[in-house]
């Protein structure tokens, strides 16, 4: 996961954590489920409906 957060598509934030967290998501396709904004608007990831 390592490799793969550091070369994210598209513009994102240089949070560490949020890299491999994001990551991990697109290497496993696995919905994603945060209320964090800045990853909530990268479009690369898939997200999990929320309620709001």
């Amino acid at each position: 996961m390592s490799v793969e957060s550091t070369q994210l598509p598209g513009p994102f934030h240089h949070d560490p954590a949020d890299q491999i967290i994001v990551a991990t998501a697109r290497v496993f396709d696995a919905l994603l489920v945060t209320v964090d904004a800045r990853i909530l608007a990268y479009p690369y990831v898939r997200l999990a409906p929320t309620d709001g």
